[in-house]
């Protein structure tokens, strides 16, 4: 018998969709990486800067955009969220 404290917890998980974009001009970052906090799941931005996800439903995770030419950011988002969170890059 497995100790309860032992057991893992398993979250539903569901669609977060987001989309980068150069502040000031908003032009979209394609190419951008994403990482999903300290785990070793990325996903790159599309030509029109959107990039989608599966995240845990209702638990708070954080996201590292990381690109050489942008300050890098950290985005804290609890899913669901309903349609695109844009996130705006500066140089």
């Amino acid at each position: 018998m497995i100790p309860l404290w032992w057991a893992a917890v398993a979250y539903a998980e569901v669609p977060f969709e987001g989309r980068l974009l150069a502040k000031g001009s908003g032009d979209p970052v394609a190419g951008v990486v994403v990482r999903v906090g300290d785990s070793d799941q990325t996903v790159k931005t599309d030509a029109t800067g959107r990039f989608s996800l599966q995240l845990p439903d209702g638990v708070t995770t954080r996201l590292w955009v990381e690109d050489p030419s942008y300050l890098p950011v950290e985005i804290e988002v609890t899913p669901p969220v309903e349609g695109v969170t844009k996130v705006y890059l500066r140089p």
